[in-house]
């Protein structure tokens, strides 16, 4: 039987081998989970009304009905079918319950066959966007902020400039 007899620049070789492997490794993940910019408030109502919309601010309203709330702020514009909300929330927590629970809606009540379903969980950001029964909905949460938006399939572009240009979409 013969045994592999390792040279010093054997090892060497192998551990530079490894270094750069685990390097290439890091870069790539590092590349893939960027985290997104939180937007603000303000900046949504600007690009609301900028788009033609006339964001109405309800935050009083649910806080009226949970004095308890982590909100911090709510923004909605409702137009014909189409529904956007923004929330801004105190901690993440509160945005990533707000998400989970506007997506469980989505899936229970809109869900059917044909459709095309989107989910992309990163960093510090979930998308999930669904496409059934004629209709588009959407559930985002970035940070401690939630977007919940819904309307006709036909007028998904609506919804996706929105998203497009608060940087939430892609």
């Amino acid at each position: 039987m013969y045994a592999a007899k390792w040279e010093i620049k054997d090892i060497i070789k192998l551990a530079l081998y490894l270094v750069f492997l685990l390097g290439l490794i890091y870069i790539v993940l590092a590349a893939t989970t960027v985290p997104k910019t939180l937007t603000t408030a303000e900046r949504v109502w600007n690009v609301l009304a900028a788009q033609g919309y006339e964001p109405q601010d309800i935050t009083q309203k649910y806080i009226e009905r949970d004095e308890n709330s982590a909100l911090v702020k709510s923004i909605v514009i409702e137009k014909d079918d189409l529904r956007f909300e923004f929330f801004v929330f105190d901690n993440e927590n509160n945005a990533i319950d707000l998400y989970g629970n506007a997506r469980a809606s989505i899936v229970l009540a809109k869900n059917a066959l044909p459709n095309v379903e989107v989910s992309k969980k990163m960093a510090n950001y979930c998308i999930y966007t669904l496409k059934a029964k004629g209709e588009y909905n959407v559930a985002i949460y970035v940070g401690t902020t939630a977007v919940y938006a819904y309307c006709n399939e036909e007028n998904a572009n609506e919804i996706n400039k929105i998203l497009d240009a608060i940087d939430y979409l892609n």
